[in-house]
């Protein structure tokens, strides 16, 4: 097992060992700001990725929404490498007037 993997798996047992945990934030933002928060992690809006290179997703219970595990975070010329992105990831159908640049 990955090193890194493994540092956060066990910081992920430690916290489920904790059992139910009252979050520390109202809203939808609250489950990942305190599990983020019971990791070690301080909050930032940076895009990089959560914890040693591993992007940590949280989800409630009984939420219907979605979790996006991918995003598209856009360096430089947003609209050029926008659509090499598309290109290089395979995605066939696209409608430009969609997006806002």
């Amino acid at each position: 097992m990955n090193e890194k993997f493994s540092i956060l798996n066990n910081k992920f047992e430690m916290i489920k060992g904790m059992g139910w945990v009252k979050s520390f934030r109202r809203g939808s933002t609250g489950v990942g700001y305190t599990f983020e928060s019971l990791l070690g992690k301080g909050e930032d809006s940076y895009s990089l990725p959560d914890f040693n290179g591993i992007e940590i997703k949280t989800h409630r219970r009984f939420s219907k929404s979605d979790i996006c595990l991918f995003n598209y975070n856009p360096v430089g010329e947003s609209s050029y490498e926008l659509r090499g992105f598309i290109i290089t990831m395979g995605i066939e159908v696209l409608r430009i007037r969609a997006l806002r640049f």
